[in-house]
């Protein structure tokens, strides 16, 4: 799993999202060594001015690895869609099944909501901007939310973290693919990296001191 986010933070530095990710688009060899295949539906992301070099299309990552966004707002999507292809991935090698296993577009909406809770009005103004949509949505009945790995039987706790901060509805809340990388990192590793940024802070303080004196 830290290869599949290391490789997933590789490819969102360099402004790319895979846009079809999934367990038959990852390839492994004899040594253990995993990566992704398949860029057919890769686009390049432009960050400064936050967004894609064309119109994004809903019909893009197999239904079962598909982000809330892209069913709810087609195509407004971005990065995080990654994140959530990777989380379903993730659950299923934890698992050894699908999660969200639904035959069409209402059945996985209702599936999500039903694993996952209903978000609030508000936190669905924040990715839902068609109005049928939302039409749609104040249809379904409202649901605490709740947890991903609540339906994932796993031992290890910092794992079934990891899924949940992956497996948010709401794009905005989910986690990115650097702070990914970081739940494997051990928490001496991590200290020891925030003792050096402060240092770091405090350096950089004392010359902009030290500039406005002269």
């Amino acid at each position: 799993m830290y290869q599949l986010c290391k490789g997933l933070y590789y490819s969102h530095s360099s402004g790319s999202i895979h846009r079809d990710i999934k367990p038959g688009n990852i390839l492994a060899n004899e040594k253990c060594e995993v990566c992704y295949c398949d860029f057919g539906f890769a686009r390049k992301y432009d960050e400064l001015y936050d967004q894609f070099e064309e119109n994004m299309t809903e019909y893009v990552v197999t239904r079962y690895y598909r982000a809330p966004e892209i069913m709810l707002s087609s195509q407004q999507y971005s990065k995080p869609v990654d994140i959530w292809s990777l989380g379903c991935t993730f659950a299923e090698l934890m698992s050894r099944k699908t999660l969200f296993n639904a035959p069409n577009y209402i059945q996985m909406v209702k599936m999500f909501f039903n694993i996952l809770g209903k978000p609030s009005d508000h936190e669905l103004n924040q990715f839902v901007t068609n109005e049928d949509t939302h039409s749609f949505l104040q249809t379904l009945p409202s649901k605490p939310k709740q947890p991903a790995s609540n339906n994932v039987p796993y031992p290890d706790a910092k794992a079934q973290d990891l899924l949940d901060q992956m497996l948010e509805i709401n794009p905005k809340n989910r986690i990115t693919a650097s702070k990914n990388i970081l739940f494997f990192i051990p928490s001496e590793m991590k200290l020891k990296k925030q003792h050096f940024k402060a240092i770091q802070n405090v350096i950089l303080k004392m010359m902009m001191l030290s500039l406005q004196i002269t």
